[in-house]
């Protein structure tokens, strides 16, 4: 993986809340900390993987923090699902 630039890592570490896009994802608390873990970059390098049975809103938790990492200078997102 790529080293990111120290300025890079100090802005995103800097994230300690976001205003959602989706009402949905602000009113639960599980999707919330999933995105605001994903903007503060808590696992790079390492690719965040989002599971869990149907329903149970991964679709919506993934749009919520591609939509936030879009507010942000630099940040690059790669986005794969599996297709038939």
């Amino acid at each position: 993986f790529p080293r990111l630039p120290v300025s890079f890592k100090a802005v995103r570490s800097g994230i300690k809340s976001f205003e959602p896009v989706n009402k949905h994802v602000g009113a639960n608390p599980q999707q919330r900390a999933a995105v605001l873990s994903i903007l503060q970059g808590v696992c790079r390098p390492v690719p965040y993987i989002l599971f869990g049975p149907p329903g149970t809103g991964k679709t919506t938790t993934l749009v919520e923090a591609i939509l936030q990492c879009m507010r942000i200078d630099g940040i690059k997102v790669l986005v794969c699902a599996p297709t038939n």
